[in-house]
């Protein structure tokens, strides 16, 4: 399945944590139910490998398109992105603090470049 939208300004809250993401302007298909996803994001020189969340914004419960590149360090704001989703890895979980939330999305990130290796599905 593949998702096309506009980088936007998020809450911050991926980089404060440490773990910056990719919030896409984008509308969810139907049928792409809320969780962790591991997947790419496709540029015209190739495609780079990424942990996509799918879920609702607490605030104003509407769905939401997160995307945190593996070891990229780049500004996207205003791009335009398209993410290939490949595999859901989790469900979205509720914790109960901050500390909770970096080990899960570290627990995350780990699953994903385990799913990348054994795939041989880099770059």
């Amino acid at each position: 399945m593949q998702l096309k939208g506009i980088v936007v300004r998020g809450r911050g809250w991926g980089r404060k944590l440490g773990y910056p993401t990719a919030n896409l302007d984008a509308s969810v298909p139907d049928g792409l139910l809320p969780g962790v996803y591991v997947g790419f994001v496709l540029f015209p020189h190739g495609r780079h490998p990424a942990l996509i969340v799918v879920g609702a914004i607490p605030e104003v419960k509407t769905p939401s398109v997160e995307v945190h590149l593996l070891d990229w360090d780049g500004d996207l704001y205003g791009t335009e992105l398209a993410v290939e989703i490949q595999k859901k890895i989790t469900d979205i979980e509720t914790l109960d603090s901050e500390e909770e939330l970096k080990e899960k999305i570290a627990f995350d990130i780990a699953i994903a470049r385990g799913y990348f290796s054994a795939s041989n599905s880099k770059l």
